[in-house]
């Protein structure tokens, strides 16, 4: 995560059942060590998703294009239930900055706020009970041989992160930590 863009490895393909098929993932060391037939003897489900995505490919700036998707649904794990109600924009070919500036002209027309926590993890926060908390601030890691150009953006990049992981608790709960960790750093 970086000023609100994320990027996280996915692997998206088409399955015949509600069950991976792993010859249709890439070979990756995970892909590898699940083949083992004593590791999918262990596997189960730990959480469903259930939604419906509806996407569209539009051009954000000349050569940049971006996929539009909207989920509507729930999460469900351990006998809890979570709304799905998301804008995810995904960058499909270009410049990450003209993602980054069309994400803010649509800010300023539309009320909505930058999440940076994936379905799976909302969904392992419902199977372990666990309730949202206050982000604590650490010290960013910055090393001797970084230029200041590079140590200026990675501690611009945490506080930004920081700020991004306390926003939904300043907003949404009475914890007056959030309010504390958000301006901390």
């Amino acid at each position: 995560v970086g000023a609100g863009l994320h990027q996280r490895e996915e692997h998206e393909v088409a399955v015949r059942a509600p069950l991976p098929d792993l010859d249709a993932l890439p070979d990756t060391p995970a892909v590898a060590w699940l083949r083992d037939p004593a590791i999918r003897a262990t596997l189960a489900p730990a959480f469903e998703t259930r939604f419906r995505r509806n996407a569209r490919t539009v051009e954000i700036h000349p050569g940049s294009f971006a996929e539009f998707a909207v989920d509507t649904g729930t999460i469900e794990a351990g006998g809890r239930t979570e709304a799905i109600h998301e804008l995810e924009i995904e960058l499909v070919d270009g410049d990450p900055r003209h993602l980054y500036a069309f994400a803010r002209r649509l800010l300023a027309d539309i009320d909505f706020r930058i999440g940076d926590v994936s379905k799976a993890e909302r969904g392992y926060a419902l199977l372990g009970g666990t309730a949202p908390a206050p982000v604590r601030g650490r010290a960013p890691l910055l090393d001797a041989g970084m230029g200041a150009t590079a140590m200026l953006r990675t501690i611009v990049n945490h506080c930004a992160a920081h700020l991004q992981a306390n926003v939904a608790g300043v907003l949404d709960a009475e914890d007056p930590e959030y309010i504390h960790q958000a301006r901390v750093d």
